[in-house]
């Protein structure tokens, strides 16, 4: 097994204190620590980022938290009365016939996506891409109550309009709303930034329209309570190969969005080959 101290993979004013015997040399990488790796790779790195997801349970949740906590801080955005966690809330996208669930041509790779994160008055359009396992994410932050007009003509700027006019010449559609609980850990990597994240609690609804909000949805089914995530730029930093062999996690493609759609949907070829689904919100 690799050592952690091994590697220079943190910078050591990124995140909790590090004693002299594990203190590693500061990293390269100087921007943005707490910001996600996929978002920072295209401009701000020279290494591609990464995603690599796994399925635990509680006890090996805290496990990972504790061991991990010696070198990632908590993320900024969580609150004391969530346990440093935080609610997300994202909006996916499919056209007609369900490319992006059910993987076809370029939509095997690429997701068109609305999300918001708990009661914050904006939303963020976001394109994520992948390939070859590399993951690249674009986004911008609107107005949340300007939601309902974004595919409108007078309802985008220059700044949204990459997405809206995707979203056009895609046929690109709401199909379901998909929430989770998560609680999230930085730091930085001589790379780049890096990220734990733990989802757990997720629940969706069948949506028909473009809104963050849907009252009435049901649990997705989750093999385990918590979908883990590592992300980080170029190659894995060794604190997470440690933890990945000591934990002897699986590392899997886990989908919230199929999952999602499995879950709530009887016949997924039934719900892409109807022209409605039902009404603004509905379980299945």
């Amino acid at each position: 097994m690799e050592n952690v101290s091994d590697r220079n993979c943190l910078d050591a004013t990124s995140g909790p204190s590090i004693s002299s015997n594990e203190r590693w040399p500061v990293a390269a990488y100087q921007g943005p620590a707490s910001l996600s790796p996929g978002l920072v790779a295209q401009h701000q790195t020279s290494s591609p980022a990464y995603e690599v997801k796994f399925l635990i349970d509680d006890v090996t949740r805290s496990e990972l938290v504790a061991f991990l906590s010696r070198w990632l801080a908590p993320d900024p955005h969580g609150t004391s009365a969530d346990n440093g966690g935080y609610e997300v809330t994202t909006l996916y996208t499919d056209t007609p016939d369900g490319d992006v669930y059910f993987r076809k041509g370029r939509f095997a790779r690429v997701k068109y996506r609305l999300r918001g994160y708990g009661s914050s008055s904006h939303a963020f359009l976001e394109c994520k891409r992948k390939r070859n396992q590399a993951v690249r994410k674009q986004r911008v932050a609107i107005d949340r109550a300007a939601v309902g007009k974004l595919v409108e003509s007078d309802g985008h700027s220059a700044a949204t309009s990459w997405f809206t006019e995707r979203i056009r010449r895609h046929s690109l559609q709401p199909v379901c709303l998909v929430s989770y609980r998560r609680q999230a850990y930085f730091g930085a990597s001589m790379d780049g930034p890096i990220r734990l994240t733990l989802d757990r609690d997720v629940r969706g609804g069948l949506i028909n329209g473009w809104s963050l909000d849907c009252p009435r949805t049901r649990p997705i089914t989750i093999d385990n309570a918590f979908i883990g995530e590592f992300k980080f730029c170029g190659a894995m930093p060794a604190i997470f190969k440690q933890a990945v062999a000591r934990w002897r996690l699986d590392v899997q493609s886990i989908s919230k969005y199929r999952r999602a759609v499995d879950t709530l949907s009887i016949d997924a070829v039934r719900l892409f080959g109807s022209s409605t689904r039902g009404g603004p919100c509905r379980t299945g």
